[in-house]
């Protein structure tokens, strides 16, 4: 168990630890813990072909049609969830890639 001192101590150093100020610093801190993306907040990821995302969405949108909001939404959801499982799939390539030729 901690100490008072090290209590009170702990308390002021996190004070100093207040993260990043600007925008450019809070936008790459957002992605300090991203390993593989599925959880992400972000759909694309840095590195990522971002024409690519848009013409996946723009062959579902025509290709599902949504009526209304609830459908538009729900097709977001689904271009979402297709782009995150073809990286997953680029993922599990690379680890089995790197089991199979690193060992």
């Amino acid at each position: 168990m901690a100490s008072k001192k090290q209590i009170q101590a702990n308390r002021r150093n996190a004070l100093k630890s207040t993260g990043p100020k600007t925008p450019e610093g809070k936008a790459l801190a957002c992605l300090n813990a991203t390993k593989h993306g599925l959880l992400s907040q972000e759909v694309l990821l840095p590195g990522e072909d971002e024409d690519a995302l848009k013409e996946l969405a723009e062959r579902l949108r025509a290709e599902l049609q949504p009526v209304g909001e609830m459908e538009s939404l729900l097709v977001e959801r689904i271009i979402d969830a297709v782009w995150r499982l073809r990286r997953l799939s680029r993922v599990e390539a690379g680890i089995y890639t790197y089991e199979l030729y690193e060992e």
